[in-house]
């Protein structure tokens, strides 16, 4: 049996769409939390950055946020200002 193009298209939309549903809520937060905190150090630091290190940034960032839940979430929840997040996070002993 032949699977025409569109077939396999609709079959490989239908997989992504239901991979990209799966996902993590805490990754999906994650992710929220450090687009939110890369375009604070991006206020901050202007032009300081290509792509490539945001992108570094943004991962490395989800990556301590999903180790560190209790510390970032929190934090975003009740800041949402640049100052004010990272305040909260220096405060909440995250860096200790």
């Amino acid at each position: 049996m032949r699977l025409s193009l569109f077939s396999i298209l609709v079959l490989f939309l239908l997989t992504f769409l239901g991979t990209y549903s799966c996902k993590n809520p805490y990754q999906q937060k994650c992710q929220e939390i450090c687009g939110f905190y890369v375009s604070c150090v991006e206020k901050q630091f202007p032009n300081k950055a290509d792509l490539s290190q945001k992108n570094f940034f943004q991962m490395e960032c989800e990556s301590g946020c999903l180790r560190e839940q209790s510390f970032a979430m929190p934090c975003y929840e009740a800041e949402k200002t640049c100052v004010g997040f990272t305040r909260c996070l220096l405060d909440s002993g995250l860096m200790d």
